[in-house]
């Protein structure tokens, strides 16, 4: 589902609405491995992954960065390995959980 999105550059404006808000709660609390995890990130990864949570898409992301895709999927993979996540939402909501930020910060512009 995500090569779709990336292939069609279209930003996922609710992932982190309703349903999800409410997988967020209830979200095992183990700050201090999140953290570390996140703190693992390069600045690179962690900027690719802040635009993910903003909604963009791989492709969108690729763009704003002026980077190709194959980058972008380079990145991500390495993101994913880091956090050990299997998806954009597992790692969207783990670094939302990390930083202590409201997941509707993410969604608004």
């Amino acid at each position: 589902m995500e090569s779709n999105l990336a292939e069609t550059g279209e930003v996922i404006e609710n992932d982190l609405s309703g349903p999800m808000l409410e997988q967020v709660a209830q979200l095992p609390n183990v700050p201090s491995l999140n953290a570390m995890q996140i703190e693992s990130l390069t600045a690179r990864e962690r900027e690719i992954l802040e635009l993910l949570s903003r909604g963009l898409s791989y492709k969108m992301a690729a763009a704003e960065l002026n980077l190709a895709m194959g980058t972008i999927q380079t990145y991500i993979g390495r993101i994913y390995r880091k956090l050990h996540v299997h998806c954009r939402l597992e790692a969207v909501l783990k670094y939302v959980a990390v930083s202590g930020l409201s997941p509707n910060t993410f969604l608004q512009d």
